[in-house]
């Protein structure tokens, strides 16, 4: 699968990533169109490690069939 990758300081590169194993209870989600949003932007100006991961609230979505 494609990403995105912080490689450092107002650098990021386009890169080919192994899709993640997944365990009981988990899904993976096929994202069609991403953005970033402005607070990201701190983690790309300062680099890698500053503003990259955020720490928030998690909630659970339930998904059905279509």
């Amino acid at each position: 699968m494609k990403g995105v990758r912080l490689t450092g300081s107002r650098h990021a590169e386009l890169a080919e990533l192994p899709i993640p194993s997944l365990r009981k209870g988990e899904v993976l989600i096929k994202v069609k169109v991403s953005a970033v949003c402005g607070s990201e932007r701190i983690g790309y100006e300062n680099g890698c490690g500053y503003g990259v991961f955020w720490k928030w609230p998690c909630t659970k979505a339930r998904i059905e069939d279509c």
